[in-house]
Order: C-alpha cells, then sequence, then structure tokens
C-alpha cells in the first residue's frame, strides 16, 4: 500500500491484482484499477498525481524434464 504526498489518498493492492484508491478522509474507495493477472507487488504514487506506479508478479507454467 501506498499514500500520495498529500496523504489524503491510499493505493492499496490485493492478491488477485486489483487495486483501490481510497480517499481517507472520506473512506470510500474513488478509483478501482484490474487487469493484472499476477500479485501486485509494488505499488506507488508517480510524482504525476494521475498515475499509478504497479508492479505485479507474472506466472509462468514451466515443466522440468528428465
Amino acid at each position: 500500500m501506498a499514500f500520495d504526498a498529500s496523504g489524503r489518498l491510499l493505493a492499496t493492492a490485493r492478491a488477485d491484482g486489483k487495486v483501490h484508491v481510497w480517499d481517507v478522509d472520506a473512506g470510500f474507495c474513488t478509483h478501482y484499477f484490474e487487469g493484472h493477472t499476477g500479485i501486485v507487488t509494488f505499488i506507488l504514487f508517480h510524482p504525476d498525481p494521475n498515475n499509478l506506479i504497479v508492479k505485479s508478479l507474472i506466472f509462468l507454467n514451466s515443466a522440468i524434464i528428465c
């Protein structure tokens, strides 16, 4: 989770890849994003307040051949 520079917005991420931005004072979700297929591992407010930086894991199928 991450706060914006003003401390009024909080970004949270869920294990299913969904990201929410919350208005801390009002206590409600202002924005909702989905589309990441993996677990979100990093979230940060960009210096431009209209952007978030989000990093997620990508799971690839792999096999061991003996």
